[in-house]
């Protein structure tokens, strides 16, 4: 309203007051009242009505206000005469009740919009609280239905599982019984086969104690014969060649050492035997042959494999363990430096002397009573053989020349 006075007193010609005369000026400086060749006024609409327009709906105050003010726009809007002064007054004194009328308005219409608004946040606060609800009420309602199918399905395949469980139990229980009768009949085999394995190795240690007396007696009656030749003045004939071949082997049945050598010279190629060999065989007399034909074995099927056949091997040790006949490659430095034990040693060999020391034990004795023998040889490594000095009695050492 300020602005409507200022623009009135403007109006006025040399700036005099209210009334001093008739005559207005042209155009308002102020923009609210229309001069010739100017645009016409504009209010612009108070925001509170803007809004109130699209709210709740206005009371007859707000539209008896509204309609004077646009009286009053439609007023400013005129062109002012002389004499209208007493008009304008009306119409500022108007413009303030209108303008207190629509502050009114507007406070009234903004408690309505708060009002409106709160209720409208609490419709809305309620709905989303009514929604909440129900959807927790259907999330409850779906999550106890979920647990219902899970349980009545976990409750299904438990049942199958214990079933299962149960067909298990019973198969398990049919195997164990079964399991126990196989045990109990392995048992009863096992009881069998001891019985009939002491049955066997009773049999066979009778078996090879007849043989060792059959031999023993053999040899004694051997022994006896060639005792009985010599008391007779007769030195009993010996063939000191190697047999011609296998028939004159079947042909002749060794009763005596130097015949098991030609035998087993005829017989195969691994290993050779050299005169001496056969001659200290013939001067051989007593003892266990068929001990002395299972060395001879060992000598061609174990000697001679772990010599030239086999490889990481320990001879000594490789050839007990399998033959159970004690092997030696070297004498004692005592022995060998005595002359006479070396010279028994030394034998002729592709027209050299060569000293053996390789040697294989039957017996720990040098009493023929007690079955002591010894073979000495060597390895021919060109010719893969086995070559033999002597097949015999102990020969002497150190300590077996104090001892006689």
């Amino acid at each position: 309203m300020e602005t409507i006075r200022e623009s009135l007193a403007a109006s006025r010609p040399g700036g005099a007051p209210a009334g001093a005369g008739p005559d207005l000026p042209g155009p308002c400086e102020a923009g609210l009242f229309r001069a010739p060749g100017r645009p016409p006024l504009e209010v612009p609409w108070p925001e509170d009505l803007v809004a109130q327009e699209t709210g709740p709906r206005e009371s007859e105050a707000a539209a008896a206000a509204r309609a004077d003010l646009e009286r009053l726009r439609e007023g400013f809007s005129r062109r002012a005469g002389q004499g209208d002064t007493a008009r304008i007054a009306l119409l500022e004194a108007r413009c303030h009740e209108l303008e207190a009328k629509v502050a009114s308005l507007s406070e009234a219409l903004a408690r309505t919009t708060a009002a409106a608004t709160s209720q409208a946040r609490e419709a809305v606060a309620r709905a989303l609280d009514r929604e909440r609800r129900e959807g927790a009420r259907r999330e409850r309602e779906a999550l106890e239905r979920g647990r219902g199918q899970g349980r009545s399905l976990a409750s299904e395949r438990l049942g199958a599982a214990e079933a299962d469980a149960r067909s298990a139990r019973r198969e398990a229980r049919a195997a164990t019984a079964r399991i126990d009768d196989l045990v109990a009949e392995l048992a009863a085999v096992r009881d069998a086969g001891r019985q009939l394995e002491q049955e066997r190795a009773s049999r066979a240690r009778a078996e090879r104690d007849h043989a060792r007396e059959v031999s023993r007696l053999e040899n004694e009656v051997r022994r006896l014969g060639a005792e009985l030749a010599q008391l007779r003045g007769r030195e009993p004939e010996i063939d000191l060649g190697p047999v011609s071949g296998p028939l004159d082997a079947i042909r002749t049945i060794p009763h005596s050492l130097v015949e098991e050598v030609r035998l087993f010279s005829g017989l195969q190629d691994r290993v050779e035997f050299l005169p001496s060999a056969l001659e200290a065989a013939a001067n051989y007399h007593g003892g266990d042959l068929d001990r002395y034909w299972e060395a001879l074995i060992a000598m061609h099927d174990v000697m001679w494999s772990l010599k030239f056949q086999e490889a990481d091997v320990q001879i000594s040790r490789d050839f007990r363990d399998r033959t159970g006949f004690q092997y030696a490659a070297n004498e004692s430095r005592e022995t060998l430096e005595i002359e006479s034990c070396r010279r028994a040693r030394t034998f002729r060999y592709q027209g050299r002397d060569r000293l053996m020391t390789n040697h294989v034990k039957v017996g720990n004795s040098g009493n023929y009573a007690d079955g002591a023998l010894r073979i000495y040889f060597l390895f021919d490594e060109e010719r893969r053989k086995l070559v033999v000095g002597h097949v015999g009695r102990h020969l002497p050492t150190k300590s077996f020349m104090r001892s006689t």
